[in-house]
């Protein structure tokens, strides 16, 4: 056995490092949704649910428009957007008409209706948006900045007045924390203002002209940016959104994401800063979160001392909202916890420890995490682990990943209850492999039990594919590699799949023998640069015929040289949300819209399912 200086066994620290690379694996800290701080002040009059709604909007708007394009509609249906903002469909549709949503979303008239490839019945296109570009200025902020700059005298000298504004600390411009809104501003209809919108009104009237204009202009757009910030944003992982936001809830999810816009942590150098103190206490907490009964505050987050005179005996009703209380204090607990208290202000002021660092695995991942590193354990215990290695990049396990996939009833990872897969493995390829198989079928059919689902368990187990200290343990079977599936791109295959004329398709077939060039047009034409293309098959043979054996070039020609089933699995990860790693593929194909992915595949052969052939 290896040992190191310290002293620790190099298994262990091997072990150690998969743990924490399974951690990785399935909450993926590197796919993040950037929300702007500024739009925590709008928790007071818009509430929780309109909040997360308003964050899922702006992501799917990330996902399917490019960055000139972010002012423009966009198109996107309702499975797209709840899946961001914790919601189940009903619920979601409950709350698309809230008159709140007015002051971010604009909904658009329909285009009409289209044709489902699967059914060959009509079916209606999906729902179009458009969203502000920036957060506009709550109608709270709106009514502060007038006061500040009219107390000023901005009628008669609009230029001192700006200056004042941004010379002076913003809690003297806007109320610190957010305040509650009048029931004027509540009922107000939603009419989004930026701050250059507010001096544009109070403009009329006040005595400016020339080159005074033109500096109140600037003084605008610098007094926007002060206020708004907007490059000061918060991160939430596309892990919280999706997984702990549903199970929290929308008010707790959001009191999270406070607490960790009030902290830092720097992954680079290790800077952390989670300990905050809540000067207001509850009282501060429900009044930013629009929370109107701080005593819920104090449910979800009590103290570690006693907590009063509890009931003996409770009404079933009762005993079942004391769980729902006590798991949701769990759950809050692995982001949240109280430390301290001190007098305050008005009542008491809270001390909160906040997890910045890595983000909590919910209970069905934890339980997988820890079937695979008993896996991973018991393989190292009996020298398996190299027939472990080998049975993940069998076609067996492939063909076991597909079935699962197959069995799913939505485009997202649920549980195939219906039976766990069969462990099929090679026949007399390897003794070893009899080992393997009790090992994991017991701890599927253990998972299957706590109904975690099946199809995630299979794509962490394709995870380890790439973890190193896995690739790196001695091979002792003596087999050799796996060899790469697939084959270059056939060029009358791919005419054949977009029904080419036969004319073109033997005009072009006289002068090209490879689908390299081709494939690399329509990566071009699938990408931002393309953007103006609206026919990527046309261009790709109108380009070939003027220029024979040319592709796009550079990356697009090293992406085009793949074999088809490398390329293809690229195209498949993006649009599964999964960012392929190839630095080619990031290069050219950042930021590319979705429905541009979605011809793409197509125009590949790649087969879409219903859901994914309707994003």
């Amino acid at each position: 056995m290896e040992i190191d200086q310290s002293g620790i066994e190099r298994n262990d620290l091997q072990i150690e490092d998969i743990t924490g690379s399974l951690r990785s694996i399935l909450s993926r800290p590197d796919r993040v949704v950037a929300v702007p701080k500024y739009l925590l002040r709008w928790l007071p009059m818009i509430g929780p649910n309109v909040f997360w709604m308003v964050i899922a909007f702006r992501q799917v708007r990330f996902l399917n428009t490019i960055p000139t394009h972010r002012q423009k509609p966009f198109t996107a249906c309702a499975e797209e957007i709840y899946r961001w903002c914790g919601m189940s469909r009903a619920t979601f549709w409950r709350n698309i008409d809230r008159p709140e949503l007015g002051w971010f979303i604009e909904r658009l008239p329909q285009t009409g209706w289209g044709l489902n490839a699967e059914t060959g019945r009509a079916k209606q296109n999906p729902n179009r948006y458009r969203l502000q570009v920036d957060i506009p200025l709550t109608p709270m902020d709106a009514s502060d900045l007038c006061d500040f700059l009219l107390h000023r005298n901005f009628k008669a000298n609009p230029v001192e007045a700006l200056t004042a504004a941004l010379d002076a600390p913003l809690s003297e411009i806007l109320q610190y924390p957010s305040p509650k809104p009048s029931t004027e501003q509540k009922a107000q209809i939603p009419r989004p203002q930026t701050v250059e919108d507010v001096i544009t009104d109070l403009l009329t009237g006040a005595n400016v002209e020339g080159d005074s204009l033109d500096q109140v202009r600037e003084f605008s757009i610098r007094l926007g940016e002060k206020i708004l910030r907007p490059l000061e944003n918060f991160q939430l992982s596309w892990y919280f959104l999706e997984e702990w936001l549903p199970r929290l809830g929308s008010s707790p999810a959001a009191l999270v994401a406070l607490m960790r816009s009030y902290g830092y942590y720097n992954p680079v150098t290790g800077e952390l800063r989670d300990q905050v103190w809540i000067e207001g206490g509850y009282e501060e907490l429900g009044q930013v979160l629009g929370i109107e009964r701080t005593k819920t505050l104090v449910e979800w987050l009590p103290g570690v001392i006693n907590q009063g005179k509890q009931k003996s005996t409770l009404t079933p009703k009762a005993e079942q909202e004391k769980e729902r209380i006590n798991r949701l204090r769990k759950n809050l607990g692995l982001f949240v916890q109280r430390l301290n208290y001190r007098p305050g202000k008005s009542g008491f002021a809270y001390e909160f420890k906040i997890k910045l660092d890595a983000e909590p695995l919910v209970e069905t991942d934890e339980l997988i995490c820890q079937f695979v590193q008993r896996v991973i354990d018991q393989c190292q215990q009996l020298d398996a682990l190299a027939f472990l290695k080998k049975w993940l990049n069998t076609s067996d396990f492939e063909e076991l990943a597909k079935h699962a996939e197959k069995g799913a009833s939505s485009g997202f990872e649920t549980l195939i209850g219906a039976r766990v897969p069969d462990l099929r493995l090679s026949n007399g390829a390897s003794s070893g492999f009899e080992t393997l198989n009790p090992i994991l079928s017991s701890g599927i059919e253990t998972l299957k039990q706590a109904q975690v689902p099946v199809l995630r368990l299979l794509k962490v187990l394709m995870g380890l594919r790439t973890l190193k200290p896995l690739l790196d343990s001695p091979t002792s079977t003596g087999d050799d590699e796996p060899v790469v599936e697939g084959e270059a791109w056939n060029l009358t295959d791919l005419l054949a799949i977009n029904h080419v004329s036969q004319k073109k398709r033997e005009a072009l077939l006289k002068q090209e023998a490879s689908g390299i060039p081709f494939v690399s047009w329509l990566l071009y034409a699938a990408s931002c640069r393309g953007e103006a293309i609206k026919d990527p098959v046309s261009v790709a043979i109108s380009k070939l015929l003027e220029n024979p054996r040319e592709g796009a070039g550079g990356a697009y020609d090293r992406l085009a040289e793949l074999l088809d089933e490398q390329l293809c699995d690229l195209v498949w990860d993006e649009l599964h949300l999964n960012r392929p790693s190839n630095r080619d593929w990031r290069q050219t194909m950042e930021n590319a819209p979705r429905n541009r992915l979605r011809q793409l595949a197509e125009e590949l052969g790649i087969e879409l399912s219903v859901e994914e052939s309707s994003w």
